[in-house]
């Protein structure tokens, strides 16, 4: 896969990743934040960005212990 697939489903596996092994969440959001702003730069649709935002934003949340 290459293009937006391969960055969502690289996103996704990350979450994958912190669900799995215990990865700090705080270094997991960071690490997230990162590929969101990648995968913003060649992102196909608005409605994907807006999900994967919205991830980011709960994790966010999460790693703040909300």
């Amino acid at each position: 896969m290459s293009g937006n697939g391969a960055d969502i489903t690289a996103v996704y596996g990350l979450l994958s990743e912190v669900a799995a092994t215990g990865v700090r969440l705080d270094t997991a959001v960071v690490r997230l934040e990162a590929k969101v702003e990648r995968t913003e730069r060649t992102m196909a649709t608005i409605s994907e960005l807006f999900e994967l935002r919205q991830t980011v934003t709960h994790y966010r949340l999460s790693a703040m212990g909300y």
